[in-house]
């Protein structure tokens, strides 16, 4: 798949960050033009009073998109961290399970002062009817069953760097009984006649 563009990048933000920062989060696009001011963050955000910048960059830079920022943008950033807010850069495209980002800490021109993180949120939500691949202790055989995810374990909800096949905990539709299945041995159930039961 192709690096995505900044603008793509941006739009996957706009899409789902209140995922990740909560519906209290206001953020809003910065308009740019030729009388835009220089350097001003893609986005400017505030959650219950502390104010975030937000850097957007194609995701050709991932790797190190600080070394992408004009001098402009730079001095942008350390201002906000200077005043207490926190100044981001985005360089990954959102999904609606996964956030990576880089935050700065201090200078913007030293390395060792950005710091990458990754936000994962579980795949499946608590109360989501799944069937569950049950494999056999005392052979290879498999067999099926219905249940409902409890939540992901160890963690029942947000968590950083969750393991790329996490651990769920549900509940047998059948016996009653809780048991932990390893993501990919979950399928989300989804209604035969969406319309039948939304009547």
């Amino acid at each position: 798949m192709a690096n995505a563009s900044e603008t793509s990048v941006a739009e996957s933000l706009k899409a789902h960050y209140r995922t990740f920062w909560g519906d209290a989060t206001h953020l809003e696009r910065v308009p740019n033009g030729p009388y835009a001011r220089q350097g001003i963050s893609d986005f400017i955000a505030c959650q219950g009073g502390l104010f975030f910048a937000v850097e957007c960059k194609a995701e050709r830079y991932a790797a190190a998109p600080f070394k992408a920022l004009r001098s402009g943008q730079k001095t942008f950033l350390e201002a906000i961290v200077k005043a207490g807010g926190r100044a981001f850069i985005v360089a990954e495209r959102l999904t609606p399970t996964r956030f990576a980002y880089w935050e700065l800490e201090g200078d913007s021109s030293l390395e060792r002062e950005w710091r990458y993180s990754v936000q994962t949120l579980p795949k499946f939500s608590k109360g989501s009817p799944v069937r569950v691949t049950v494999h056999s202790s005392k052979s290879s055989s498999v067999s099926y069953a219905k249940g409902t995810i409890l939540g992901c374990a160890p963690s029942l909800g947000f968590t950083e760097d969750l393991p790329k096949n996490p651990l769920y905990e549900w509940r047998d539709s059948k016996t009653g009984g809780v048991h932990v299945a390893v993501e990919s041995d979950i399928k989300l159930l989804r209604a035969k006649n969406p319309r039948k039961a939304v009547q």
